[in-house]
């Protein structure tokens, strides 16, 4: 990565907190974080290969969601 970047490179990481109601209507608080290189030094990520949520890759993370292959095709998209 540091060898094809033009300026060096910038680690962000964002915390999200949220609530959610399961299945049976009971609220459930969770806290995500979300990590990505940018070789640009912007705050977006140019490929979504390259961030994390909770320490995984997005297509590891993808594959245990319910909506997995959903999910899967959407970010096999922006590769």
């Amino acid at each position: 990565m540091m060898q094809s970047a033009r300026h060096l490179p910038v680690q962000y990481e964002a915390v999200i907190d949220y609530q959610a109601q399961d299945s049976v209507g009971a609220i459930m608080r969770e806290r995500a974080s979300c990590t990505f290189n940018s070789l640009t030094g912007s705050d977006a990520p140019t490929r979504t290969f390259w961030v994390k949520i909770d320490g995984e890759r997005n297509l590891e993370w993808a594959a245990r969601q319910p909506n997995a292959a959903t999910l899967h095709r959407r970010l096999v998209k922006n590769l």
